[in-house]
């Protein structure tokens, strides 16, 4: 969201990740899958990420962060503080994507000064039931 221009993917790229992820997707009417956490509870994990990275609390992010993915966080952070600012912009959607059982894909939509913008939050369900960030 830099300026007047955003980056926006090629349609080509959409069309391959769907056919990457398309495969691994779950039927949402299989029996016993796990809810998803209420859109409350994304919101808050989404705010607190952007804090962290405004802090540039590599800590904080790294709670955040699901177990699986933790030993993958950069030192430093991927986003500079100064620029984490403008992730505030940002809201997660409701109606997540079901990838796996215990992953799911929010659509996270960012709008600042006449920008719009679309990036995904992935989270995961970690070994202790609570749902944390796979990548973002």
């Amino acid at each position: 969201m830099n300026g007047a221009q955003g980056h926006r993917p090629g349609r080509g790229v959409w069309w391959l990740l769907a056919g990457l992820l398309l495969p691994t997707l779950v039927n949402p009417a299989e029996p016993d899958l796990p809810s998803a956490p209420p859109l409350a509870e994304v919101e808050a994990t989404w705010r607190a990420l952007v804090e962290a990275l405004s802090l540039g609390d590599r800590e904080g992010v790294r709670q955040l962060t699901h177990s699986a993915r933790r030993h993958l966080l950069p030192d430093p952070l991927p986003v500079a503080p100064a620029e984490a600012y403008q992730l505030g912009f940002c809201q997660p959607k409701p109606e997540p994507f079901r990838l796996q059982t215990d992953e799911l894909v929010y659509r996270v939509t960012c709008a600042a000064f006449g920008d719009q913008a679309e990036m995904a939050l992935h989270l995961g369900r970690d070994r202790d039931g609570v749902w944390r960030i796979l990548a973002f």
